[in-house]
């Protein structure tokens, strides 16, 4: 099961999808790298989708929801919705017992638009 992770700043990702290796999600924070997420062929297009909407907006994080409906875990926070939904996407495909994913305020808060 996916566990929270916070880092220090910011979290944001960059897809490493070059035509010799498995494509990866680097999840970084603003003194490093996190973690390093093989992604799942099946994900692969919505991670591409998330990351070309990808752009600036309100600080978020993501939920990630098990098939009770419960969330699981929360990753956060982000600076772009669209980098938390291309993460959820590879969790959710790496994932059996996680079936949905939603991009909310951080900690609590009122949720953000997208």
């Amino acid at each position: 099961m996916a566990k929270q992770r916070i880092g220090r700043g910011p979290l944001d990702v960059a897809l490493q999808d070059t035509p010799t290796s498995h494509p990866r999600l680097y999840v970084r924070d603003g003194n490093g790298l996190v973690v390093v997420l093989p992604v799942p062929p099946r994900s692969l297009p919505a991670v591409r989708v998330h990351l070309d909407r990808s752009g600036p907006g309100r600080e978020c994080d993501v939920e990630l929801v098990d098939d009770r409906g419960e969330v699981a875990s929360r990753w956060g926070v982000f600076t772009d919705p669209g980098a938390a939904a291309a993460l959820a996407a590879v969790l959710i495909g790496t994932d059996r017992d996680l079936v949905g994913a939603r991009v909310v305020a951080p900690a609590g808060g009122p949720a953000t638009a997208r």
